[in-house]
């Protein structure tokens, strides 16, 4: 079965168990990472929180927290052979991406230019007691660009909030993450950047593979849904986002 979105796959995940929705309010600051360590130990199922402070947006954690949910996402049985089974095909028969036009894309239907992290819609806790600040992810992507070669890299690295429109970015320089910096840096230019959040499933599985250097991670992503990802070029870069 192939999922479309984040949305449905959570609607199969709550007609098998698989869901537990937190109707109550939580504190970010510590009760959501106190939770989500104590489900996740005993192999519990996904978490939404509906209420995550004065926050309205629900956070989804764990979605991929089990070799069960990992392979109903992929549509095969729970078990490492045939996952592997699902991964080699992918390497041997990507797949690219269709551009669809920002008129037909749906992340282009509510634009925002005046952003406030602390506000709706980014219920972003605290995940770790000597965290420094609240990090975004991580069902996320961070999309950059290798500046000579066109390769786009999709990985889950985190953005810790600085300020209600200021995001630290982590750049380790062995990942991929690194490799594009340091061209930029080289170039004596900015590195373009897009964050994604809420990721459909098969993308949120290539960001935090280790998909060799050069190779597209829309590409391989391709091959797991079974059709093309879609794309649209970015609001302020020529990046292309889901």
């Amino acid at each position: 079965m192939m999922y479309n979105g984040l949305k449905p796959l959570l609607a199969r995940f709550r007609e098998e168990g698989e869901l537990q929705e937190i109707e109550v309010q939580v504190d970010p600051a510590w009760e959501v990472g106190a939770i989500c360590r104590e489900v996740f130990d005993r192999q519990g199922p996904a978490l939404v929180f509906k209420r995550v402070g004065e926050h309205r947006t629900p956070r989804v954690v764990g979605v991929f927290g089990t070799l069960r949910r990992y392979a109903m996402a992929l549509g095969c049985p729970p078990s490492v052979p045939e996952i592997r089974a699902r991964w080699q095909r992918a390497y041997s028969s990507p797949i690219k991406p269709t551009l669809a036009s920002a008129q037909h894309a749906p992340c282009k239907q509510v634009k925002k230019t005046e952003i406030d992290l602390y506000g709706e819609p980014f219920p972003v806790p605290k995940w770790h007691k000597y965290d420094s600040n609240p990090y975004l992810g991580t069902l996320h992507g961070v999309i950059t660009k290798d500046p000579e070669t066109g390769w786009t890299n999709v990985g889950d690295y985190r953005n810790e909030l600085r300020g209600k429109d200021l995001l630290g970015q982590l750049i380790i320089p062995y990942r991929h993450i690194g490799l594009h910096w340091e061209k930029w840096r080289q170039l004596g230019k900015p590195m373009p950047i897009a964050i994604v959040i809420g990721l459909e499933p098969y993308l949120n599985m290539v960001s935090v593979t280790a998909v060799p250097a050069g190779v597209d991670e829309y590409d391989i992503a391709g091959c797991l849904k079974g059709e093309p990802i879609q794309v649209t070029q970015a609001e302020t870069s020529d990046l292309l986002v889901p």
